[in-house]
């Protein structure tokens, strides 16, 4: 097993909830823990930076949203087409989007807290759909993501997100 680690993520939503949620447990298995960006990148650089960090003996990492792709088979072979230098192992699919993974995991007091309505199950939910819940009184999205990762529980996120569930059960 490789003692170094890159998590390849979409923007700056992706980054902030790997690097408060997941981070803190790679880092237990691995020496270096390195969160990258590739949506503003040149594809090409980011195929070149792939290959190099696989040459330094890091792990891997892929993570991108489902999107409107009509399962998580096509969306990885999408990711493969445009990134050759990663293996479909590699790839992890998140179901809808990040944002599903934020709400997912806010405790009942959370929720009580923010005033928001956890569904059951947050498979389907999208950036918007997150964005119509934030409370009035946030000034922000961030505002509102910052304070969902406050009351966050990775057991409650498993039971209502099945990718967050199979994700966590990756890790280390």
């Amino acid at each position: 097993m490789p003692t170094r680690l890159a998590v390849w993520v979409e923007g700056d939503r992706d980054r902030r909830f790997i690097e408060a949620v997941i981070k803190p447990r790679l880092e237990l298995a691995y020496a270096q823990v390195l969160v990258k960006e590739y949506r503003q990148r040149k594809t090409a650089d980011i195929n070149r930076l792939l290959r190099a960090m696989a040459h330094q003996g890091f792990g891997r990492l892929f993570i991108a949203d489902i999107d409107s792709a009509p399962c998580v088979t096509t969306r990885k072979e999408k990711v493969r087409e445009r990134y050759p230098e990663i293996e479909d192992q590699e790839i992890v699919i998140v179901s809808k989007e990040i944002e599903s993974w934020y709400l997912a995991g806010i405790t009942k007091d959370g929720a009580s807290a923010l005033n928001v309505s956890a569904p059951l199950s947050t498979d389907y939910l999208t950036k918007q759909d997150l964005d119509r819940l934030a409370p009035p009184e946030l000034d922000s999205q961030l505002d509102f993501l910052l304070e969902l990762l406050k009351y966050f529980d990775g057991t409650t996120a498993c039971k209502r997100n099945k990718s967050f569930a199979h994700f966590h059960r990756m890790l280390p």
